[in-house]
């Protein structure tokens, strides 16, 4: 393997890991998808085709959602008003991102075309 192709297969096994950190619960699917999409290019994957483009959708549905530190940034207020929102956001992305997940380690850890 040549240098590219090393760093291929190393961003692909941290899509691999964060995938499997969201079916485990350590990572929500809002912020899981958010890092797999930054990812993709890099990985040399097609974000149009699924199970990528899942992804991209649970990202482009919820890029209104704040995570993390952003979140927290939020007086109480406004965090309390938006919560329900935002769980619901959460909810829908794990809908969707779940399968997703699930097929992107079968792929990636399968070694098959993309």
């Amino acid at each position: 393997m040549n240098a590219a192709a090393d760093y291929v297969a190393t961003v692909r096994k941290s899509i691999v890991d964060t995938a499997r950190k969201m079916l485990g619960g350590e990572c929500s699917y809002i912020e899981g998808s958010r890092v797999i999409c930054g990812l993709l290019d890099q990985a040399r994957l097609d974000s149009s085709k699924e199970p990528f483009l899942s992804f991209v959708s649970i990202d482009s549905e919820t890029d209104d959602v704040p995570l993390g530190q952003v979140r927290e940034c939020w007086s109480e207020e406004a965090r309390a008003k938006f919560l329900s929102k935002w769980d619901a956001a959460e909810d829908q992305a794990r809908k969707y991102g779940e399968p997703a997940c699930q097929k992107t380690i079968m792929l990636l850890l399968g070694n098959a075309e993309t």
